[in-house]
């Protein structure tokens, strides 16, 4: 039985190089992609935690995040709530700040869903609840930073090889054109 070992490396677009080394699994390449591409959703409503998780060699990367009440009422109403006060939609402008400062860079994290946390931006008694979507980004490993720099070094070396054969085409153009310097 061979051993194989492959280094592969996906650029997404405004994303990080990745990179990942197979040794003869056949699915973990797409398993390694799916966790990398893959946007994640959580959602949990007043005085409870958001718990958000993501796979070993991996961080937390918050996306967007809600707290407020919209036109989907994801929480059960309160059983008395003032007049009209939940068929309003409000938001809390903070909360991306607010859980990326709590989850950044972490592979578990909790967030209690409060006014406390969030400051109310609704009417008095109205039902908030918290939404997040977040990925997962592969955490920085040994010999990363090498394997970035070595990828910037060898895109950079392209960009100006391509450049040179650019101008070596407009030079040889304008001879044959005749008109020379």
């Amino acid at each position: 039985v061979l051993s194989m070992s492959l280094l592969v490396c996906v650029k997404l677009v405004k994303s990080p190089l990745y990179c990942i080394c197979i040794h003869s699994h056949p699915f973990s390449f797409t398993d390694y992609l799916s966790r990398i591409i893959t946007s994640h959703s959580a959602h949990a409503c007043d005085g409870q935690p958001l718990r958000l998780h993501c796979p070993r060699h991996s961080t937390i990367s918050i996306q967007s995040a809600f707290y407020g009440s919209g036109e989907v009422q994801l929480c059960r109403a309160d059983p008395d709530p003032p007049l009209r006060a939940h068929n309003h939609s409000c938001s809390a402008f903070t909360a991306v700040h607010l859980v990326s400062k709590s989850c950044y860079s972490k592979q578990n994290c909790a967030v209690l869903v409060s006014n406390q946390t969030f400051r109310d931006p609704c009417f008095p008694g109205t039902r908030k609840y918290l939404s997040v979507i977040y990925s997962c980004e592969r955490k920085g490993v040994y010999g990363w930073e090498e394997v970035t720099y070595v990828s910037e070094a060898a895109e950079r070396a392209e960009r100006i090889e391509r450049r040179e054969m650019i101008m070596q085409e407009i030079w040889m153009n304008a001879y044959l054109n005749g008109s020379s310097c």
